[in-house]
């Protein structure tokens, strides 16, 4: 089945740029943390839980299971993995683009993507990205809700998101790249 939790060290390890960034957010979130506003518990439980986790796991399906899995029957080399993976990237920023075009959300979301389908592709486990999907974007829909507190840490972490991102995305780039047996889908 693939909804199994098969290799789901390998899927971690393989997922190490987004746990990088992730753990990042999360300091820089609590850091500048403020006042939550317009957040009811009816929108907090319709909008933030049951529509993140529905996201979560429609986009990790449609945008890694989906396009990726046929990778299986290719002839799997480097440059066929990084080509699907760019391919799933590049279509996931468009998929929150459609609305209207915004260079800053494609690439945002395309490299948090890219991190998502590297951790599915060296590991075939599709249950941690919907997982962690679910959970960036729980933060991610909460803090819309926030008013920030500008600490000096808030700040500064805030002046280097892009940094934090292109080091997720390098960081996947090259688990993508290096062959890393312990990562490797083992196959049913």
């Amino acid at each position: 089945m693939f909804l199994s939790n098969k290799n789901t060290k390998g899927a971690l390890l393989a997922g190490t740029g987004f746990l990088v960034f992730f753990l990042y957010y999360l300091i820089l979130v609590f850091s500048g943390w403020g006042e939550i506003t317009g957040l009811t518990l009816g929108v907090f439980f319709t909008k933030v839980i049951l529509q993140q986790i529905t996201t979560g796991f429609y986009e990790e399906l449609n945008y890694r299971f989906l396009l990726l899995e046929g990778l299986k029957s290719t002839k799997n080399d480097t440059v066929t993995k990084v080509v699907g993976v760019l391919i799933s990237s590049i279509l996931f920023g468009l998929l929150h683009c459609i609305g209207g075009w915004n260079t800053y959300t494609f690439l945002q979301t395309g490299a948090i993507g890219f991190a998502f389908a590297v951790i599915f592709v060296k590991s075939g486990n599709i249950l941690i990205p919907m997982i962690l999907h679910f959970v960036y974007d729980f933060f991610a829909k909460t803090v819309a809700y926030m008013n920030w507190k500008h600490t000096a840490v808030f700040d500064g972490l805030n002046s280097v998101f892009e940094i934090m991102l292109a080091a997720m995305f390098v960081i996947s780039a090259v688990i993508l790249i290096l062959p890393c047996n312990g990562l490797r889908a083992r196959e049913q």
